[in-house]
């Protein structure tokens, strides 16, 4: 709840540019989306923050091979190497039963200037965790892939061993964004699975999506088949159907807005897209010649998806089966500094007869009464300078306690998020698949009309009027008299929730 301030301070007119990325809204309008809104109520826990062990961490690299890459200012106290130089952020989990622990990544950064903004490189930092979020210390047996290579047990804390090429003075290498998933491989079992992007020296230094499983070491990277890649291929969400008895290949939102998707190959790397205009015929011909003819949506990237829980998937017509995720629109300009990012709920919906998918629900932007760090945390500066960033890293669990009634559950979601580019969070959601089961129409046959999604530019559309609303807030008050509530409560819009009205 926002407080008044202590006195009253004369109000300023928020200017916005409009977005860049027109095609995102044209297909809504503010009548068009109350016809679309869907509202409701989510209880969430208070964020606990999660920690690495930096100093460890540095001294891990440091015997890692990668030491040439480490380069302390001269004359500099050792004291401040730790707290200057190195950064994390990007936490993300995945739950493995066979185990009772959760599989936990971190990007961590090295920066030789001190600023988080001039990163050298990268690692990817591997924990395992408890059900209560305590650090479980130690080895993990992981099943024998081949009779001829001999057993030999993970150790944990670790930094995972994924090889990246570059010179001393380049930036940004190795890997970035990690999310990881639970693969069902064709021997029978769960492993993790870390997606991330990193720059490949091959590939005339553009940076590619790439897949890492630390059960065997293996690292494959992705190319889409018929197109060069782009200069930056990132924000990929990644996705694995339930209904398949092994992951041998993985699913990809490549564009949110057109819905681009595509299908790739575990063993080779190679994907396809099966949906969108960049999908090729069977003459290897489609609606547009290269990638840069995809115009990306301002809503993109976020968690990896999953599945229905399948107590209320079970409830749904066979032409409706459903994934959720959160997404994170990138908004400039629009009234809190040069750009904001906040977390948007996504569901994404297959008519698996068809094998097509449509956007089913998009929310507005997302604060989940997370105070948000600074960008320039170590600066006194403006709360609304340059940009204003929560980011939903990944959904770690999502367990059904009881089953009330047909549409009534008792549900926990555990969700990391990271603000300001400097820390890893983890709430606890109740109550979103009561909200998803109660979604309007949705026991009805799947219907998918349009490439373009009214939904999703209905909640770009709002989510702007939230970063209006934030960014006035700090115009006209102190930081220390603002609430961190929900500052606009229109939570979803979906093409299931139409009403006729």
């Amino acid at each position: 709840m926002v407080r008044k301030p202590k006195e009253e301070k004369e109000s300023k007119k928020v200017d916005i540019e409009p977005s860049s990325e027109e095609y995102d809204y044209a297909y809504s309008s503010p009548h068009s989306c109350e016809s679309l809104e869907y509202t409701g109520n989510l209880s969430v826990t208070k964020a606990q923050h999660l920690t690495v062990p930096l100093t460890e961490i540095a001294r891990l690299i440091s015997n890692s091979g990668f030491e040439d890459f480490i380069t302390y200012p001269e004359g500099e106290a050792e004291g401040f190497h730790i707290s200057k130089h190195w950064y994390f952020f990007g936490g993300a989990s995945v739950w493995l039963a066979d185990y009772g622990v959760y599989f936990y990544t971190t990007r961590v950064y090295f920066s030789p200037t001190g600023s988080k903004h001039h990163c050298t490189f990268s690692f990817v930092y591997a924990q395992l965790y408890d059900s209560d979020w305590n650090e479980v210390k130690g080895t993990l047996e992981v099943p024998q892939y081949d009779s001829a290579i001999p057993e030999s047990p993970m150790p944990f804390p670790q930094l995972l061993p994924i090889p990246f090429n570059g010179e001393q003075g380049k930036k940004y290498l190795g890997p970035e964004d990690p999310r990881i998933l639970t693969r069902r491989n064709p021997l029978g079992f769960e492993e993790p699975m870390v997606v991330f992007n990193m720059i490949s020296e091959e590939h005339d230094r553009k940076r590619l999506l790439h897949a890492y499983f630390p059960f065997t070491e293996t690292l494959i990277k992705f190319r889409v088949y018929g197109y060069e890649p782009l200069k930056r291929e990132k924000n990929w969400t990644p996705f694995f159907d339930p209904a398949e008895p092994s992951d041998t290949h993985v699913r990809f939102i490549y564009n949110i807005n057109p819905l681009e998707i595509l299908l790739c190959d575990l063993e080779s790397g190679w994907c396809k897209f099966v949906q969108g205009t960049a999908r090729l015929t069977e003459d290897d011909v489609s609606a547009i010649d290269t990638l840069e003819d995809v115009k990306i949506s301002e809503m993109r990237g976020g968690t990896t998806l999953w599945p229905l829980p399948a107590e209320l998937q079970s409830q749904l017509p066979a032409s409706r089966k459903l994934y959720i995720g959160f997404a994170r629109a990138h908004l400039t300009k629009c009234g809190c500094g040069s750009s904001m990012y906040r977390p948007n709920l996504f569901i994404l919906e297959e008519n698996p007869e068809t094998k097509k998918f449509a956007v089913l629900l998009n929310s507005a932007f997302l604060d989940f009464n997370i105070e948000i760090t600074p960008w320039h945390a170590d600066e006194d500066q403006p709360h609304c300078t340059d940009s204003n960033v929560l980011i939903s890293n990944g959904i770690s669990y999502w367990d059904v306690q009881e089953v009330k009634g047909k549409a009534s559950f008792d549900d926990h979601l555990g969700l990391t998020l990271s603000s300001g580019d400097l820390n890893v969070q983890v709430i606890h959601i109740l109550g979103l698949l009561n909200y998803i089961a109660r979604i309007p129409r949705l026991l009805n046959e799947a219907s998918m009309d349009g490439a373009m999604s009214n939904v999703v530019g209905c909640a770009l559309r709002y989510s702007r009027e939230y970063c209006r609303a934030y960014g006035e807030l700090f115009e006209n008050q102190d930081p220390e008299d603002l609430g961190f509530g929900r500052l606009w409560l229109r939570l979803g819009f979906g093409s299931a929730t139409e009403r006729d009205d």
